[in-house]
């Protein structure tokens, strides 16, 4: 237990504490400990071009895991938006983003959650899929106010009721309402939702949990509308947040997103009150793998592969249009040298001109998370193409990935000269480059300027 006893030494100064915030149990009772998440967005392992990387299900497990072997009562709960980041363009995203979820379940059951609230995100691949997924779980869906249009009947279970450490603990899952979602269902209004069933349950439970996907301002406004909730955590999250937020008599938490961190609650009775002191974990390299989980990380990066082996090949036969190099608006580094060889003979020394090998170390190229950073023109007209493979025009990271496409440059005017941060940022966000320092890295791939 070494190493996690240093972690919340660590995250000691992130600490808050706050007393006060509901009735004592029974005497019998016992502390026990929340451990929340949040956005996950399909994060089911490290990711990035930094030595240091946060995140990855299968150190979140080990630090489950060693927080249960201490005897203490753990309750795991997720705020939703888990199983996906964005809704797949291609066939072939499609059946990835299936494999990943599938994978991803099977990490959360091995880590042992208590409960699920739908996000959004979560149904990026269809309510078919999210009710498969939820058939093959061993813990429960929530969702109190996404409904059936035709029936008005919920589609998950709208709350839960779990003792903990002899303490009766409600849960109520909410769905946004102000999101775009199929026209088959209904998302009611969630505050309306959590009244009822708080007014429900509340008589029956010591401590009143909801699993929010709202967002911060709604998170707000549902505490200050809603009484007696005792703990909200919140979900699209935007930003870290340096304290949990005090709304009344109610603690909104979040755990930022990404799986980067880990939420930890320690409930504790006392007295005629009962107390919560939250920290936010950084889930870095000084926590070790858990094995089972790793293990399930390393089968889905092989069946990935496997797969998407057999898919590029369909793809290369099925589409010879988009194999010409060139394409319709992309020209690629090596014409870009004709008038501008100072300029490639530079880029040839920067690790730009080998992103795509990086990726071909560990077989990654059949990854289609990660060919966007690692080829230029990715899912552009006239950019790369899985079609074309490794004998594309347009590996790596070149000239256009930062002045944009080249086929009908002839002047100053019909070309990005200065790209800015924020095209750097696409690729060097804070999951995948944490260390990024634009000021910094920029004058490590800047074309150097030739007189005329």
């Amino acid at each position: 237990m070494k190493f996690l006893a240093k972690l919340f030494l660590l995250a000691a100064t992130g600490t808050f504490f706050c007393a006060g915030m509901f009735p004592a149990p029974a005497l019998h009772a016992a502390p026990f400990t929340i451990v929340y998440s949040n956005d996950v967005l399909g994060e089911l392992e490290l990711c990035g071009c930094d030595d240091e990387q946060l995140g990855g299900l299968s150190r979140k497990a080990s630090v489950i895991t060693a927080l249960k072997k201490e005897g203490r009562p753990v309750l795991v709960l997720d705020a939703g938006n888990l199983f996906f980041k964005e809704k797949p363009g291609t066939t072939i995203e499609k059946k990835v983003f299936q494999l990943k979820s599938e994978y991803i379940l099977d990490a959360y059951r091995q880590i042992g959650c208590d409960a699920f609230n739908v996000g959004e995100a979560d149904l990026f691949l269809g309510l078919g899929h999210l009710q498969e997924l939820k058939k093959k779980a061993l813990f429960p869906f929530l969702s109190a106010n996404l409904l059936d249009r035709k029936s008005s009947k919920p589609l998950f279970e709208q709350f839960i009721i779990k003792e903990t450490a002899g303490i009766k603990v409600g849960i109520i899952g909410l769905f946004s309402n102000t999101c775009r979602i199929d026209p088959s269902l209904s998302a009611q209004d969630p505050i309306a939702a959590a009244k009822k069933i708080a007014a429900q349950i509340r008589p029956r439970i010591t401590m009143l949990i909801v699993l929010s996907n709202l967002g911060l301002e709604q998170d707000r406004a549902l505490a200050r509308q809603v009484p007696g909730i005792d703990l909200i955590i919140g979900g699209r999250a935007t930003a870290r947040l340096p304290e949990p937020v005090k709304e009344g008599k109610t603690l909104i938490v979040q755990a930022y997103n990404r799986g980067q961190y880990l939420g930890k609650l320690e409930v504790s009775p006392s007295g005629a009150l009962v107390s919560l002191r939250d920290t936010l974990m950084p889930l870095t390299e000084n926590i070790p793998d858990d094995k089972t989980v790793s293990s399930l990380t390393k089968e889905y990066r092989s069946t990935l592969i496997a797969m998407n082996r057999i898919e590029f090949f369909k793809e290369k036969m099925n589409d010879k249009k988009n194999t010409a190099p060139g394409g319709t608006l992309y020209a690629g580094a090596e014409k870009c040298a004709a008038c501008h060889q100072p300029q490639y003979d530079n880029w040839l020394n920067t690790a730009h001109s080998q992103a795509f090998e990086t990726l071909m170390k560990n077989c990654n190229h059949f990854d289609i998370e990660c060919l966007p950073c690692h080829t230029t023109g990715f899912k552009e007209p006239g950019g790369y193409t899985i079609a074309q493979g490794e004998k594309s025009p347009f590996l790596h990271v070149q000239c256009e990935s930062c002045h944009g496409p080249g086929k009908k440059h002839k002047g100053a005017g019909d070309i990005v000269r200065n790209a800015g941060e924020d095209v750097c940022k696409q690729c060097h966000d804070e999951k995948n480059s944490p260390r990024f320092n634009y000021s910094q890295y920029l004058p490590i791939v800047k074309c150097p300027v030739t007189k005329k």
